[in-house]
């Protein structure tokens, strides 16, 4: 996604934050291409503190600070953490897009933003069901849309997701939002 914003966005200022070895060469890759995306290998989590990351993807592609199948866990490692409150302090709130897909921490960091009364125009955000009582988790995500709604934006359900290939956690089901703050004409 950043490969394209850049493509037909010359001037917009691109950051990204996720410790994953595949992201920072994904990131890599699309800087050798003259993308100049600015990466940090940190998580999100509104604590800033130093958490422990898991996966039960024996490719370790996909980690999350929520231990959600312990009986499964692949791999784990220590990895750094930083909240928007912070980034906001370092970089400002001049924020157009915000994309999050980070596993498991998407109640928080819904939250944090609209808290922070960011003047964001677009939050785009996977939102996993399967990580605790689905039915609590839906009722988060029924309260994390009408806070949107309270706030201004129009909520698209881009899709519904659920993964049973090999290797990935089996009937996880997934929604896909975009919240937008559309100027009105």
């Amino acid at each position: 996604m950043e490969e394209q914003i850049r493509k037909h966005n010359q001037n917009t200022k691109i950051y990204t934050w996720d410790p994953t070895p595949i992201s920072q060469a994904t990131i890599d890759k699309a800087n050798a291409k003259k993308a100049d995306i600015t990466h940090s290998n940190k998580a999100y989590d509104p604590k800033n503190k130093s958490l422990t990351f898991y996966t039960t993807d024996p490719t370790k592609r996909c980690y999350s600070l929520e231990n959600f199948d312990p009986d499964n866990l692949v791999h784990s490692y220590t990895v750094d953490c930083v909240s928007i409150k912070d980034i906001v302090a370092q970089l400002g709130d001049g924020v157009d897009l915000i994309k999050f897909d980070i596993e498991g921490r998407w109640y928080e960091i819904c939250n944090e933003i609209l808290d922070l009364e960011l003047p964001v125009k677009q939050v785009v955000g996977e939102f996993e069901m399967y990580m605790g009582d689905t039915d609590t988790e839906f009722q988060k995500l029924n309260l994390t849309i009408d806070r949107f709604k309270d706030n201004g934006y129009e909520v698209y359900c881009n899709r519904l997701l659920s993964e049973t290939n090999t290797g990935h956690i089996p009937n996880n089901p997934c929604v896909e939002l975009s919240f937008c703050k559309c100027q009105k004409k």
